[in-house]
């Protein structure tokens, strides 16, 4: 009996026989049918997890194209209405504008159970003008310190981290000012203030809420990798 003459019938009878009783050639059947079975399975199995890989693919990344555009709509609003909020805020209170007010405020409803903090975070830097006030700086430390300790102290102020000067050691420099009333020293701090430029502002919205006043407040979270 080959493999290939093999019917259903004939088949389930070699199974019904103990192992040890099948000839080489019913042993080979039945080994070559559970192969058989084996493949297909896998081909199953395979078939089933490509169409699941994309459906997932498909599937997830188009809600969460939906769920990324309905938040960037959502912050836009948020921030579009603080905005005016604070405006009206201002002009009911009287208040003029001031420069340097960066728009924070926090506002809680009146039974105390939810509050909105919003702020505004500018992000500054350098501009060119900072190296032309570094070499007014220079000249004046090498007309009036040369080498003595007071002109390393003010050089290190001046040292840059990956080509940018570091805000917290130059307002030290501001600090020292009026020490001295030498013309380039003067104006080397007169072009630093000036190079300290807004870049952009970064605003941000975070609303929380707690069951009672004696609770802590929770923050309702919208970031997706901490939910």
């Amino acid at each position: 009996m080959s493999k290939t003459q093999v019917t259903q019938e004939q088949l389930a009878a070699i199974k019904a026989k103990p192992f040890d009783q099948l000839t080489g050639e019913e042993q080979e059947i039945l080994l070559g049918d559970a192969a058989a079975k084996k493949a297909a399975k896998q081909n199953g199995l395979r078939e089933t997890y490509s169409s699941m890989r994309d459906s997932l693919i498909v599937g997830l990344l188009t809600r969460a194209e939906k769920l990324s555009a309905d938040m960037t709509a959502f912050k836009t609003q948020a921030i579009a209405e603080l905005d005016t909020f604070a405006e009206i805020m201002k002009e009911y209170s009287g208040r003029a504008d001031n420069a340097d007010d960066k728009g924070n405020f926090t506002i809680e409803s009146p039974d105390g159970l939810a509050k909105i903090i919003f702020s505004n975070n500018e992000k500054s830097k350098f501009n060119e003008l900072s190296i032309e006030a570094e070499k007014h700086i220079m000249l004046f430390i090498n007309s009036e310190f040369g080498d003595k300790p007071a002109a390393k102290i003010i050089t290190t102020l001046l040292e840059r981290t990956k080509g940018s000067l570091d805000i917290k050691l130059i307002q030290r420099l501001y600090k020292m000012e009026n020490d001295y009333q030498d013309e380039n020293w003067k104006r080397g701090i007169e072009l630093l203030k000036e190079s300290w430029q807004p870049t952009d502002v970064a605003s941000y919205v975070r609303f929380y809420k707690r069951p009672t006043k004696q609770d802590k407040y929770t923050l309702v979270n919208l970031n997706f990798s901490a939910a």
